[in-house]
C-alpha cells in the first residue's frame, strides 16, 4: 500500500519516529515505521487530486497500520472532489489485503475503527464500494 501511495506523488519528504529525515522511498519509509513505530511523509501533487497529502505509518499492539491525511483545502477542485477521493481510495485498495479504511473530518475520534455518530467518520470502504 505504501508503494501505491508514494508512486502517486510527484515529490515528498519523510521522517522516522524520532523525527530524523529519511529518503523519500516507500521501502525505507515502511522500514522506518517498523523500526521506530512511526514514520511520517508529506507528499506533494498526489494523483492530480491533492496538493499536499500526509502519510503516517503507525505500529502498535494491533500491528502496523497506515493513516492517510489530507485537508479540504488540499483537494484540487477541477472535478467533483468526493467522487475523485472515492475513486482514488478504491484504486489504492484494489487488489490489496486492505479490509478496512475510514475517512473522517477534523475534530474526530482517534480511536481506530470508531464509526459512532461523534467519530467524524464520513464514510467507510463499504460505503465507497457502493458509489459509482
Amino acid at each position: 500500500m505504501v508503494d501505491r501511495v508514494f508512486s502517486q506523488a510527484e515529490s515528498g519528504e519523510a521522517t522516522d519516529g524520532n523525527g530524523e529525515p529519511i529518503s523519500f522511498n516507500s521501502g525505507l519509509f515502511a522500514d522506518a515505521g517498523e523500526s521506530t513505530s512511526l514514520a511520517r511523509a508529506v507528499l506533494q501533487n498526489v494523483a492530480g487530486l491533492f496538493s499536499h497529502f500526509q502519510c503516517f505509518m503507525h505500529v502498535d499492539s494491533d500491528g502496523p497500520f497506515l493513516e492517510l491525511t489530507f485537508f479540504p483545502d488540499d483537494v484540487l477542485r477541477d472535478r467533483d472532489p468526493l467522487q475523485s477521493v472515492v475513486h482514488f481510495l478504491r484504486d489504492l485498495c484494489s487488489d490489496t489485503s486492505v479490509t478496512q479504511y475510514f475517512v473522517r473530518y477534523e475534530n474526530a475520534s482517534w480511536t481506530f475503527g470508531d464509526t459512532t455518530s461523534m467519530s467524524g467518520v464520513i464514510f467507510t470502504r463499504t460505503d465507497v464500494e457502493t458509489v459509482a
